[in-house]
């Protein structure tokens, strides 16, 4: 069932029509910018058999990640099955840290309005500090499960790190890494959007806003 989290986004907002953002094209010369930046070897496959998504990311292109079901099996199964369900397919980003990550996996825009999709029941948290053994660092490119204080809140909600998080190691559940250097280019990139207060639950909003086109196992 749908529910409102946020009627009034901003004045802005309201006076702006989000068919407006359209005009406001990404600024994909920076994704090119990025990937001229890595080297060699940083990027791959560590397991033929694990699973690979990709995440379509309107404007920016693609993201493609491993993930590790050896590692976190509960996280990587509950992440598949929103996949197969369609679920992310057109929800927005709505956490953007420049030099941290980007978030998103459950809300979506209606008109002016911030929605939130239904989810099912949360999982257990697979990290050291609630006694799972997952020895996967934030590291930049690293595909995590957010989630709220209790250690078993995760539910759809995901993050990418666009750098080291080395505090996050050992408190969320690193599940998946970004495998090529063309998706590593397009995550920084959209690290690096603008961003805009909305309310405490949406402190850096990306705006004009960022759409997660379809998230879509390709193996």
């Amino acid at each position: 069932m749908k529910r409102i989290i946020c009627l009034l986004i901003l004045t802005c907002l309201l006076v702006l029509p989000l068919a407006g953002c359209a005009q406001d094209t990404p600024d994909t010369s920076s994704v090119d910018a990025y990937l001229a930046t890595f080297t060699a070897g940083s990027f791959g496959i560590q397991n033929p058999s694990d699973p690979i998504v990709e995440f379509t990311f309107e404007g920016y292109g693609t993201v493609r990640v491993e993930l590790y079901p050896s590692v976190a099996p509960i996280s990587v199964n509950n992440f598949l099955r929103y996949v197969g369900d369609k679920f992310y397919d057109g929800t927005i980003m709505h956490r953007v840290i420049a030099g941290f990550m980007i978030q998103g996996g459950g809300y979506y825009l209606d008109g002016n309005t911030i929605m939130t999709k239904s989810t099912y029941a949360a999982i257990t948290g697979e990290f050291s500090s609630n006694g799972v053994t997952n020895d996967v660092l934030h590291t930049a490119g690293v595909l995590s499960m957010a989630r709220a204080n209790n250690p078993n809140s995760a539910t759809s909600h995901w993050f990418i790190c666009s750098a080291t998080a080395s505090h996050l190691d050992g408190d969320y559940a690193a599940f998946g890494k970004v495998i090529d250097q063309e998706s590593m280019a397009v995550v920084l990139a959209i690290s690096q959007v603008e961003t805009i207060y909305v309310n405490a639950s949406f402190a850096n909003f990306p705006y004009p806003p960022v759409t997660v086109t379809s998230v879509k196992r390709l193996k």
